[in-house]
């Protein structure tokens, strides 16, 4: 009997004699592959144009894009990816409903977005707001999210 890897069936047409394989296996695989499907959504998706912001990012050395919060509750720092028209890139992303935006730092990206359309897929929280007393801190903060988030999307 030869067996398959579920990770292999996401996204791929697979075959399997209905008649040869026990309806058990046929279920397990089924469920593993929709669980699978389950887990690759997003917790939240946010869709708009880039706004600019105050430049506050960039002068840290941590450009962003941003978007309006529009009464989401959501709040802190998250794995995501952004969907721009060239890809996907994975991105590092403060919610702040204080100040009603979010705000994406995209890893290894240095393109100028202001004005385009872009998701934002909210995957996995990093951790909660936190006050900073100093620039300096809040820059070793960003680098260890940034590290984080590197390590989310390694595999």
């Amino acid at each position: 009997m030869r067996s398959i890897e579920p990770e292999a069936c996401v996204g791929r047409f697979v075959f399997i004699s209905t008649s040869k394989t026990p309806r058990f296996a046929l279920e397990t695989v089924y469920n593993y592959v929709l669980a699978l499907s389950w887990y690759n959504q997003p917790m939240q998706q946010f869709k708009g144009a880039v706004q600019r912001g105050l430049g506050r990012g960039s002068a840290l050395g941590f450009p962003t894009i941003n978007l309006p919060l529009n009464g989401e509750n959501i709040s802190g720092v998250y794995a995501a990816q952004v969907h721009v028209k060239d890809g996907v890139h994975p991105a590092v992303v403060f919610a702040d409903p204080e100040r009603s935006l979010i705000e994406a730092h995209l890893l290894d990206f240095d393109r100028d977005l202001y004005g385009t359309a872009v998701t934002i897929d909210v995957r996995e929280k990093i951790r909660d707001r936190k006050a900073f007393p100093s620039d300096a801190e809040l820059k070793i903060a960003i680098e260890a999210d940034i590290a984080k988030v590197k390590e989310c999307f390694k595999n």
